[in-house]
C-alpha cells in the first residue's frame, strides 16, 4: 500500500510540473509553452507516466517501449535512483537505445536534475527525478518543423539546441 501511495504521489508531482512548467505559456518563448504539444497530449490521454520500481532501468525502458499502444503517445519513465544514474550513464544508455531503435520510430530524451535544461532564463527541469521521455520520432520531428517556422528556437542556446534537437536527427 505504501508503495502505491508513493508512486501516486510521484505521478502527481510530475503532472504538476508538466502543467505549471512545461505547459505554461512563457514570454521568453513568444508566449509558447516549453512544449507546445504537451497539454494536448495530456488532455487527450496520450501521456503515460511510469515509475521504475525494478532494479534494471534498461529493462524497464525496453518494457515501456514494448507496451506502446499509440504511436502518438508520450511515455515518461521516472527513475528515483539518481546515485546509480548520473548524467553520463543516462546519456550513454539513452544514446544506445536510440541507436538500437533508429528504425522503429522511437526516440528517447531525458531530463536529469544534475543537468537541468534552460531556455533563456527558464529552467525546464523537474529538478527531482530522472525522467526519460519516449516518443514517436516522426511526430517529434514534425512538431519541431512546425515550431521552427515560428522562431520558437531563437532563444535556445546552440548547446541546448544541439542536445535536444540535433542529436535526435542522427
Amino acid at each position: 500500500m505504501k508503495d502505491s501511495l508513493e508512486i501516486a504521489g510521484i505521478k502527481a508531482e510530475i503532472i504538476t510540473w508538466v502543467e505549471t512548467v512545461i505547459e505554461a505559456p512563457n514570454t521568453i518563448l513568444g508566449s509558447y509553452p516549453i512544449c507546445p504539444f504537451a497539454k494536448q497530449a495530456r488532455l487527450k490521454g496520450q501521456m503515460e507516466i511510469r515509475v521504475n520500481q525494478s532494479s534494471s532501468l534498461q529493462s524497464f525502458i525496453k518494457s515501456t517501449i514494448a507496451r506502446r499502444s499509440n504511436s502518438n503517445k508520450v511515455q515518461l519513465i521516472v527513475e528515483r535512483d539518481l546515485v546509480s544514474w548520473p548524467v553520463d550513464s543516462v546519456d550513454r544508455l539513452v544514446s544506445q537505445i536510440n541507436s538500437d531503435m533508429a528504425d522503429d520510430d522511437v526516440i528517447l530524451l531525458y531530463d536529469h536534475p544534475a543537468e537541468p535544461g534552460v531556455i533563456g532564463d527558464v529552467c525546464t527541469s523537474n529538478g527531482k527525478y530522472l525522467i526519460i521521455f519516449v516518443q514517436s520520432a516522426s511526430e517529434l520531428n514534425h512538431a519541431h518543423s512546425m515550431m521552427q517556422a515560428t522562431g520558437y528556437y531563437s532563444v535556445w542556446t546552440e548547446a541546448y539546441y544541439k542536445k535536444i534537437v540535433e542529436t535526435r536527427k542522427k
